[in-house]
């Protein structure tokens, strides 16, 4: 069965999309909570990102906006993302339009899912911590 974006993305096509041992890393030296909040920034921001990098003309801006787009995502384990914007620097580099496109677009449909990956990556993390009423923790499993 195909989970569709209500339904959350199961753990295969989880692992598409993020880097579970450098998520792994990024919350070992920061922190869960640390972790969250970064996520709640980045989120919006490649929103904001891949908004202005689908209205760029220019083979050099697209690649610029590519390479911010890659870094951010590389550093917060977007790893279907990251090397989307590796791709897409590639193509700009090589003068391939028609290849830029493609990838454009490929990030287009890819960001979605990988934004619900992070959006259940946090949510798990805040139930696996949290404390039910009865002030006695959840276990873990």
């Amino acid at each position: 069965m195909r989970s569709t974006p209500g339904d959350g993305l199961g753990a295969k096509a989880l692992s598409q999309h993020i880097d579970q041992e450098q998520i792994s890393e990024l919350r070992e030296v920061i922190g869960d909570e640390a972790f969250a909040v970064q996520v709640e920034k980045f989120l919006p921001r490649v929103d904001q990102d891949m908004a202005a990098l689908m209205l760029l003309t220019s083979l050099p801006d697209i690649r610029a906006a590519a390479h911010a787009l890659a870094g951010m995502c590389g550093v917060m384990g977007a790893k279907k993302m990251h090397q989307l914007g590796r791709d897409i620097q590639d193509a700009c580099d090589a003068g391939a339009s028609d290849q830029v496109c493609d990838h454009l677009g490929v990030a287009a449909r890819t960001w979605p899912r990988t934004r619900l990956a992070f959006a259940q990556l946090v949510e798990s993390t805040a139930k696996a911590n949290s404390t039910p009423a009865d002030g006695m923790p959840y276990a873990k499993a």
